[in-house]
């Protein structure tokens, strides 16, 4: 079919949530107050993927005015710390590892590398440059999966330095999202 499978079934399902948090068909999640602490780790458990992370924002934005932001974001940031380990371990099985690899030989990658490795960019600036875009797609509802290949998948890094730069950027987008969603 196509050489990015798992991409493209990720590109369909985030569609797919993103036209169902648009047309309303979540508006039951107002019965998710009730289940407080339990809702926001389930939240942040569904923030990091990215087919469920319009639904886990979706239910932290909900649960925002019931709960405390900071306290909320740590528990989130735990379930969102889980969703993101288990990313991590699967991305380095074999079956993603052949699509990854492609991945990083398409035309986009390839054209990255080049500007990247531009001789006026200095390998110190590349490393920067590395980790805050995953950073940032990590902190942000942007799907985890894309954020998680980039430290996991395309460069070596222990689990235990994964799991604290996972907790820490996923608490932090929380936490904004959160604070917003209060007003």
């Amino acid at each position: 079919m196509n050489k990015y499978n798992h991409l493209l079934l990720l590109l369909v399902a985030c569609i797919a949530a993103y036209i169902l948090y648009a047309t309303g068909a979540l508006h039951v999640l107002h019965l998710l107050k009730g289940y407080g602490y339990i809702s926001v780790v389930a939240g942040g458990m569904l923030y990091t993927f990215g087919f469920t992370a319009p639904f886990g924002a979706a239910i932290l934005w909900e649960i925002a005015p019931d709960v405390h932001p900071v306290t909320a974001a740590v528990v989130a940031g735990t379930g969102a710390l889980a969703s993101d380990l288990m990313l991590f371990h699967i991305l380095r099985k074999p079956f993603f590892e052949e699509e990854l690899q492609r991945f990083r030989t398409s035309r986009l990658i390839r054209t990255l590398h080049r500007l990247l490795h531009h001789e006026t960019i200095s390998e110190r600036m590349r490393f920067y440059a590395t980790w805050l875009l995953a950073s940032f797609v990590i902190a942000s509802p942007l799907p985890d999966e894309f954020g998680v290949s980039i430290i996991g998948g395309l460069t070596t890094i222990k689990e235990k330095h994964f799991a604290l730069l996972s907790f820490f950027f996923n608490m932090l987008g929380i936490l904004v999202l959160l604070m917003i969603a209060r007003g």
